[in-house]
């Protein structure tokens, strides 16, 4: 962890830059960078925070450019993720979520990335533990019904493909848990 902490504090990115991304203060990363403060007497919080911050760097590297994005033809898909519910304040609901698809391309396999976008669905009521399914069960109504697709990254594994997901979109499979992380229920 320390040795992936030391890369980001040493990399071009600004103080400023890595405290808007990761909640960590400017004064304690500008501390840590000209040896005020050890990388060892971070909190854990803020030392995981740096750690996927720097992690989520790294994974996105990773990331390849396919020729034709058109000619990728599925093999299995591996997991679908929510990583956004917004509430427009207007009895409706957007969604983002993303599919994990194992995927082949000119012969050579890949994992695909694919973010979606579900909007304007129809759910009236405050969202409670109680009722979240009943979000859930409305969206993937919706869903079916319309075009969301936004947009697809690729890797060539699956473990690169899978932290991206939870580093950099924030993924989770739990539908409720992200409700819970974003504030829908308290």
């Amino acid at each position: 962890m320390r040795g992936t902490i030391e890369r980001l504090l040493n990399s071009n990115l600004s103080s400023n830059s890595i405290a808007v991304h990761t909640g960590v203060s400017q004064a304690v990363i500008s501390k840590l960078r000209n040896g005020k403060k050890e990388v060892g007497n971070l909190t854990l919080n803020s030392a995981e925070k740096l750690y996927n911050y720097q992690k989520g760097l790294e994974v996105m590297d990773k990331i390849i450019k396919l020729d034709n994005k058109n000619d990728v033809e599925l093999v299995d898909s591996l997991g679908q993720f929510f990583t956004e519910i917004e509430n427009d304040n207007n009895g409706r609901y957007n969604v983002e979520y993303v599919l994990l698809n194992e995927v082949e391309h000119d012969g050579n396999t890949y994992y695909e990335v694919g973010i979606f976008r579900t909007e304007e669905i129809p759910f009236g009521e405050k969202v409670t533990q109680d009722n979240v399914e009943l979000l859930e069960d409305k969206w993937l109504e919706v869903d079916q019904s319309g075009e969301n697709y936004i947009e697809s990254v690729f890797f060539e594994n699956e473990e690169d493909a899978r932290e991206y997901i939870k580093l950099v979109l924030k993924g989770n499979k739990n539908f409720a848990d992200v409700a819970k992380a974003v504030g829908l229920i308290k």
